[in-house]
């Protein structure tokens, strides 16, 4: 898979960069969103692979890519900064707001938690904005609501199927992963909010999937009908 984030950093700080995207008619981009267990990376990963195929055959734009953490490591490569500093920041619910205003206007040397969460939030849709990208995480869904050509898709499961998920995946005794997939669930729902002042609902999804009715495949197959569906590949 092509350095995806490597092309973005030459293009976003090059004195001949390109502009990024077609600014008129932004996209194409998919969004996935997911309670913890549910294997939305997975089923990104195969959509990418299928999208490409079919571009291929119809000698479209393709180079589809999904992204998921690396959003966290662009914005610590743009901010200089440790990528677990950055998951700190959006992970700490004891930070105020009037905590990072005073941090970003006090001139002090280390980057303030403020301009970090909007930095990460300007990644995240100008790899949007760019298209031909399967985000999955950070609350996508709110921060490319703009985008015409954009199909959005919530994952969810019941909690014991997705805790027999964590345990199979991780080996975690079953004690261990309901309190890691509630911690992380709850984890996940702050993160969004940090990252875009709001909370997700249902109502901003095109598809919502029980991911413990579907196997990957699919899962796949079905977004990848939508996608055909809505028409925000070009023609």
């Amino acid at each position: 898979m092509p350095d995806l984030l490597s092309e973005y950093m030459m293009l976003r700080f090059s004195d001949k960069r390109e502009i990024i995207g077609n600014k008129a008619d932004p996209g194409p981009v998919i969004t996935f969103s997911r309670e913890t267990g549910c294997n939305a990376s997975g089923v990104a990963h195969d959509l990418a692979i299928k999208l490409n195929e079919y571009c291929l055959q119809r000698d479209l734009k393709g180079g589809w890519q999904f992204i998921n953490r690396e959003i966290l490591e662009k914005s610590a490569d743009k901010l200089h900064l440790d990528p677990t500093h950055i998951k700190k920041v959006l992970t700490d619910k004891d930070r105020g707001v009037m905590d990072e205003v005073v941090e970003a206007l006090s001139g002090k040397r280390h980057m303030s938690d403020l301009k970090i969460k909007k930095t990460t939030q300007e990644v995240l849709k100008e790899f949007a904005e760019r298209g031909n990208v399967i985000l999955v995480g950070r609350g996508g869904v709110i921060a490319c609501r703009h985008i015409r050509r954009s199909v959005h898709v919530r994952f969810e499961a019941p909690l014991d199927w997705r805790v027999n998920e964590i345990m199979t995946r991780f080996g975690y005794d079953k004690k261990f992963a309901r309190e890691f997939v509630i911690k992380s669930d709850k984890e996940r729902e702050h993160t969004i909010g940090c990252l875009t002042g709001e909370k997700t609902c249902n109502t901003l999804f095109d598809l919502i999937i029980n991911s413990s009715r579907f196997t990957t495949r699919q899962m796949t197959d079905i977004i990848f009908q939508l996608v055909l569906v809505k028409e925000i590949l070009p023609v």
